[in-house]
């Protein structure tokens, strides 16, 4: 390349600084730790994947059904109904699933109160 002596700099090159002592070793390879929101990051893909479906179920189902349950009925929208069914089972199953988790802790703090002869 040939630069007018002018217009030299004293400023190191790409190739320069490539050379010097403070060189990167590329055998080393570090991970990162995955962190809590990381994981939630990753996690809440299929939850708006889920709401996309919920979305399209919605549009697509504006037709007014009946409900009836006992002896009250009332006129709403199919999805509106299908999206209550849809809460109504997702409650119950937190509630099953919460006492699942309490039945676990109450038999886990039963077996450590035996291992330590009943303090």
């Amino acid at each position: 390349m040939n630069i007018p002596e002018d217009e030299e700099s004293n400023e190191p090159g790409p190739s320069e600084d490539l050379e010097s002592s403070d060189t990167v070793d590329s055998t080393i390879t570090t991970t990162i730790p995955r962190t809590r929101i990381s994981r939630l990051w990753v996690r809440s893909f299929p939850a708006l994947i889920a709401l996309v479906i919920v979305l399209i179920l919605v549009v697509q189902n504006r037709a007014e059904v009946t409900v009836r349950f006992f002896n009250s009925s009332l006129r709403v929208p199919l999805s509106v109904a299908l999206l209550g069914a849809m809460v109504l089972g997702a409650f119950i199953m937190l509630g099953l699933g919460s006492l699942r988790v309490l039945q676990l802790r109450r038999r886990v703090r039963w077996q450590s109160r035996s291992k330590n002869g009943g303090r």
